[in-house]
């Protein structure tokens, strides 16, 4: 879920109006009706009456509208938590890494150092289900995660966007192929 995305629908509810919101948000009114709709996809409900003459909630919407200002303030109450945490440029801060990840990160890591020498980082290279369950009861502080990640309670962060790569012997199946999907790749053998 996107955090913005909820916001956008938030400032919609407060001004009952697509237009006022966009204006107010300095986007266009259709970011925001495609950030309800993706909203309204996830959760396989409307949560905007499209059928009333004047902007109106369905009864799923309220509810959605409650949640997602709970979801927001905690949002920012943990943001403002970490970032007095991190200003005050001392303590430890425990992290999270897949071993898969600890590769690409590690320029963030030493970058991080550098900004915040006075802070203790210790990261701890445990498997994504291990960094999820700590992140989930507050043991560690930061993790990094492989998205998708569906849990209201964390906050998303990207970090790194990357892309898949597929390397082939070239006489395997796929390797003329320019651009593969994973429906191609379902039923070959990765392993001889």
């Amino acid at each position: 879920m996107n955090i913005e995305h909820l916001i956008y629908f938030i400032t919609t509810v407060k001004y009952s109006s697509f237009t006022k919101a966009a204006n107010s948000l300095f986007i266009s009114q259709s970011t925001i009706s495609k950030a309800i709709r993706s909203l309204e996809h996830m959760f396989s409900i409307e949560i905007v009456d499209r059928t009333s003459k004047k902007f109106k909630l369905t009864s799923e919407g309220e509810i959605f509208y409650h949640s997602a200002v709970k979801i927001v303030q905690q949002y920012k109450d943990e943001r403002q938590l970490l970032e007095t945490r991190l200003v005050s440029r001392s303590g430890t801060l425990i992290l999270g890494v897949p071993p898969v990840t600890i590769t690409i990160v590690h320029k963030i890591l030493a970058d991080y150092q550098l900004a915040y020498p006075n802070i203790q980082l210790r990261v701890l290279e445990i498997g994504a289900n291990k960094v999820y369950s700590l992140l989930k009861t507050g043991a560690i502080d930061v993790g990094i995660l492989i998205h998708p990640v569906n849990d209201a309670e964390l906050i998303n962060y990207p970090v790194i966007k990357s892309e898949v790569v597929c390397v082939t012997n070239e006489k395997h199946a796929v390797s003329k192929e320019c651009n593969i999907t994973w429906k191609m790749l379902k039923e070959k053998n990765f392993i001889y």
